[in-house]
């Protein structure tokens, strides 16, 4: 192939991190590929963690506020239990919002090329996507990470959810268990009381979150 690379810059992976290099790539002139595997630009951070948990976390804050309006001098007031499929709503909207400037038209537009599939390496210099190879002079590999269920017994076989369907239910659940304590900054918004979450600004759904690192992670390696 010698160096006849179709792109100067290919990047795998259309989060935060591939978007802005993606960005600066373009805008500095090099000839530049963006392949993202989901259906829109944003990646985790946009779509399943930061914007979504940042606007549960808002929604959860005025919650609180309204039930604890004599704390301030204010009257009380008798609120209603949460429709959780309104907050859905109102995540869904923050998320399209901020979409328009993580979408394939911005990002066309600064010179880079937008590219939705799987892609896998043949060499050091080119992938294959679609049944067609894509060679570029340097690769970004920006693919994140992915939500995986520990290995406890019993696990695959009960119902359970992720970061990418906890924002996006359509009723809140009566209880929770987290087995991680990474989302507790996210998660503990669900709670009343905040007890083990670090949190008292929450929607008042009992959680009890484990945190199994220590435990499981030996089990990966």
């Amino acid at each position: 192939m010698g160096n006849n690379f179709e792109y100067d810059m290919g990047i795998i992976g259309g989060g935060a991190a591939g978007l802005t290099v993606a960005s600066g790539s373009a805008q500095l002139g090099a000839k530049t590929l963006l392949i993202e595997k989901e259906q829109e630009l944003g990646g985790d951070c946009l779509h399943f963690g930061c914007v979504p948990s940042k606007t549960l976390i808002k929604s959860a804050h005025v919650y609180h506020l309204m039930k604890t309006s004599s704390a301030y001098g204010l009257p009380t007031v008798d609120v209603p239990p949460v429709d959780f499929a309104k907050v859905s709503d109102r995540i869904r909207g923050v998320v399209a919002k901020i979409q328009k400037h993580d979408s394939e038209e911005r990002f066309c537009g600064l010179g880079a090329k937008v590219l939705f599939g799987d892609a896998r390496f043949t060499d050091e210099h080119t992938i294959e996507m679609d049944g067609k190879r894509i060679s570029a002079k340097n690769w970004v590999i920006a693919t994140g990470s992915s939500p995986i269920a520990p290995p406890i017994p019993g696990l695959v076989e009960t119902p359970h959810i992720t970061n990418k369907e906890i924002f996006y239910m359509d009723r809140l659940p009566k209880a929770m268990i987290v087995l991680g304590a990474e989302p507790v900054e996210r998660l503990g918004h669900f709670n009343a009381d905040g007890a083990g979450t670090q949190n008292d600004h929450g929607f008042g759904q009992p959680i009890h979150i484990e945190d199994l690192f220590v435990r499981y992670m030996g089990c990966f390696g």
